[in-house]
């Protein structure tokens, strides 16, 4: 409990200002690699029933995760106060890896699994075609027919093709838990189906 009530303390910003109920890593500090702060307290609050967490689960939830949407992802940036506003500075667009996205999922799917909202549920699935070139490299990052999932992105023209144990274990992480919902599971689909993807999946 004295965890979740530490976390629920650095969440920062509003509906209207950013950076959108984002919770800081460390210090000032945002990064995607492994924020599982959202997924963490919406699961925790679902078990214990302590409506505080749930609350500040969804509420990253529903507002950051589409403004990172919107803005093509970040791989890190720093909260600063200049007066009485709050400003994302150092902001940084990559590296961007599935360590990064898959929290997101996962958060929002438990949003989904918590609230009956569908709007969760197409926001996972929109979050989730990040691997299959929504993204700004607009290349693919899971090999359907080997389950082999890129390393990151590292520009916008640059993609690291190894293919580790976490990228693969993250990658794999997100797509079962999309395929084990339909309405995420559709939305993914109908991006594959657009952009002309998978003709050869069996």
């Amino acid at each position: 409990m004295k965890l979740g009530h530490y976390l629920v303390a650095v969440q920062y910003g509003d509906e209207n200002t950013s950076p959108y109920f984002a919770f800081l890593s460390w210090e000032n500090i945002w990064h995607a690699w492994g924020n599982m702060q959202a997924y963490a307290l919406l699961h925790t609050g679902h078990i214990l029933e302590n409506a505080q967490f749930i609350d500040a689960g969804l509420k990253e939830v529903k507002h950051f995760y589409p403004f990172c949407i919107e803005q093509n992802y970040f791989s890190e940036f720093r909260l600063v106060r200049n007066h009485d506003s709050l400003l994302l500075n150092d902001l940084l667009k990559f590296p961007q890896i599935s360590y990064g996205i898959r929290p997101m999922v996962f958060a929002s799917l438990e949003a989904y699994n918590i609230t009956g909202d569908e709007t969760y549920a197409i926001l996972a699935g929109r979050l989730a075609t990040w691997y299959f070139g929504n993204n700004p490299a607009n290349q693919v990052m899971y090999d359907h027919l080997t389950g082999r999932a890129f390393d990151g992105i590292n520009t916008a023209s640059k993609i690291n093709y190894n293919s580790g144990a976490e990228s693969t274990i993250e990658t794999l992480l997100s797509i079962q838990a999309i395929e084990s919902n339909p309405v995420s599971k559709q939305i993914v689909q109908e991006y594959c189906i657009k952009w002309n993807l998978f003709q050869d999946r069996p």
